[in-house]
């Protein structure tokens, strides 16, 4: 029998999302922000590090791409946790109004409580037909374990227009929610 290696996300937390996820996206929503990004895998020219720490300054930024950490959180290192980011973006949406729109790129583990706190009050959820394989070192890495989605939290009123073209790039199903 084979020796398969699995990515555990969860041990590496630098994962470029692939192009042919981010740019059709980026076309669409125009983004202004990486909030989770490291010098080699920014999507955007303005972009967050880890020692900028995004969780503790505002996003004043009109679009934001996300691809948070996919981890648990972890005591020792305070950045660490999915859900502190996806409330991050929650409230800068919805309660700071720094930013109009943040799009995530998520695991699709809607049993977390997570998804009930605050990705079920997103807009829109796009759940992409295929796992991804994300970029490590320049190279697409195979082995997701997990599925992933796409959370739109907005208050964008030209937000159905763009939901429109999103639908468009055929990547899963879109819910209204």
């Amino acid at each position: 029998m084979k020796n398969l290696k699995y990515i555990s996300l969860s041990e590496k937390q630098d994962w470029e999302t692939p192009d042919h996820i981010f740019d059709p996206i980026n076309d669409i929503f125009n983004f202004d922000l990486d909030a989770c990004a490291s010098n080699e895998n920014k999507k955007c020219k303005n972009y967050f590090t880890i020692s900028d720490n995004c969780l503790t300054v505002p996003w004043k930024y009109k679009s934001v791409w996300l691809n948070p950490p996919y981890s648990r959180a972890n005591k020792t290192d305070p950045q660490s946790g999915t859900l502190i980011y996806i409330k991050k973006a929650f409230e800068e949406v919805y309660f700071q109004k720094n930013s109009e729109t943040v799009v995530l790129l998520i695991p699709n583990t809607s049993e977390n409580t997570y998804y009930h706190d605050y990705i079920f009050k997103s807009e829109y959820l796009l759940f992409i037909r295929s796992r991804i394989s994300f970029i490590s070192l320049g190279k697409a890495q195979a082995g997701n374990t997990k599925g992933s989605v796409i959370s739109i939290m907005s208050t964008d009123r030209n937000l159905k227009n763009k939901i429109n073209k999103l639908d468009n790039c055929n990547f899963g199903h879109i819910v209204r929610l």
